[in-house]
């Protein structure tokens, strides 16, 4: 869902006129479910099973880092987004049937502001994405680490099966 966000937010403006109509709502309920699951991991976090890392020291502080990164974009992003949508005065309405109520009063300016804030917030996100990404990968091929298996669950080893070792 986070990729169909950050792509119907980025290649709204690519798309023929028309379809702009659909892409733009499509976009914000993306963003709004995003931001509902992630207030639901979060409530469920107290009770999470927690992988041990493989990593020490400064990598582990960086990957605690970056998860606190990812929860304050999936987090703020669709907060700000509400927020712009409602100092234009088009308060967001998920899915085609939930109108949300507006977060602030229309006000032009701030809405331009956040609008650009908007779309910087979303390029870092896509920067912390590709870097998370880039790390799992590294976990997986150059560390061989059981990292990239503790995220992934097709790759994750389920009881009584045995999961070959990586080639060297």
């Amino acid at each position: 869902m986070i990729t169909l966000m950050l792509a119907s937010g980025w290649g709204r403006n690519w798309v023929p006129a028309d379809w702009r109509v659909l892409v733009q709502p499509f976009h914000v309920s993306c963003g709004l479910s995003v931001l509902g699951i992630t207030l639901l991991r979060l409530l469920w976090w107290p009770w999470r099973r927690v992988p041990v890392m493989a990593a020490r020291g400064l990598m582990q502080w960086g990957a605690q880092v970056a998860h606190l990164m990812l929860y304050a974009f999936l987090i703020g992003l669709p907060v700000c987004g509400w927020l712009m949508l409602s100092a234009f005065d088009r308060p967001p309405v998920l899915w085609g049937w939930l109108a949300l109520p507006p977060l602030m009063l229309k006000d032009h300016a701030s809405a331009l502001w956040l609008k650009q804030a908007h779309a910087w917030l979303a390029y870092a996100f896509a920067g912390l994405i590709a870097l998370h990404a880039g790390a799992a990968l590294l976990h997986h091929y150059v560390l061989r680490d059981a990292t990239l298996r503790h995220m992934a669950p097709f790759l994750r080893v389920r009881r009584g099966m045995t999961m070959p070792p990586l080639p060297r």
